[in-house]
């Protein structure tokens, strides 16, 4: 399975992570029982939400057909509305981009010396985010807005457990831990930066994007964005927050955007 290949390659990494020496300027460090912890807690949360995943069954069409939008939150009841397939691949499209926005780093010469680091700390970001989102579906198993739609055919509403996991929205988690992720370790190696306001309003504009698609394409209800927005800003915040030193000498400011402005 891919994520078993996903599981092993974290593993790997970590292990990879502390054989090389930390860059002389780095603002961050690992340490070994700090690693393994969020490795195997992540692993471990990964694999249950695979297991509970598996056990969802589809809807019927009577259990469809008894869904009321009234038993929905206030908040929650004007998403029902829309239904748009090329909202959707927008999002994914958008999703995608802020899952490789944390490459744009390497433009900097300081984060390419601490890369291993770095993208040690990205890959846990992944993991956790990964766990959360699988384990937070399998729980809930919630019937996803497009579900409560008339004007969507039945025969999507019922061919596959997808219809049951709304809660809470991977997309959004994945674009806000990515792009969280991205203007942390910026801004960590660039404390003094005046672009560091522009790289965290980008941050919170693109995922904001993909949570409103998200949610016209009839895939998510208000509340499964925000919640997926919470708990994905944390943990792409979160990852790098706790490797980081407690004092270091920093990078000058302005060189990455001198050095990405270069490579583009």
């Amino acid at each position: 399975m891919k994520m078993d290949r996903f599981l092993i390659a974290i593993l790997l990494a970590v292990l990879h992570a502390h054989s090389l020496p930390a860059a002389a300027q780095s603002p961050y460090e690992t340490k070994a029982p700090q690693e393994i912890g969020l490795s195997a807690a992540g692993a471990g949360l990964a694999a249950t939400g695979l297991y509970l995943n598996h056990q969802i069954a589809p809807l019927t069409e009577e259990q469809v057909n008894s869904l009321s939008k009234g038993d929905l939150h206030p908040l929650d009841r004007w998403v029902t509305r829309h239904w748009s397939p090329r909202a959707g691949k927008l999002s994914d499209i958008l999703r995608n981009i802020c899952l490789a926005s944390p490459l744009s780093l390497l433009a900097s010469n300081r984060v390419r010396d601490d890369a291993g680091m770095v993208g040690l700390m990205y890959l846990e970001t992944l993991l956790l985010n990964s766990a959360g989102t699988l384990l937070s579906k399998g729980i809930f198993r919630r019937t996803r807005p497009f579900v409560y739609n008339p004007d969507v055919p039945m025969r999507l509403k019922t061919e596959n457990k997808e219809a049951r996991r709304s809660f809470y929205s991977g997309h959004t988690a994945t674009a806000f831990a990515s792009s969280f992720f991205l203007a942390k370790v910026y801004g960590d190696f660039y404390p003094d930066s005046d672009w560091k306001p522009a790289i965290w309003s980008g941050a919170i504009a693109i995922s904001s994007a993909v949570a409103l698609l998200r949610m016209l394409c009839g895939k998510h209800f208000l509340t499964d964005v925000l919640a997926g927005g919470a708990v994905g800003g944390l943990i792409g915040y979160g990852v790098p927050a706790i490797h980081q030193k407690t004092a270091g000498k920093s990078p000058s400011s302005g060189e990455f955007m001198i050095s990405l402005a270069i490579r583009f």
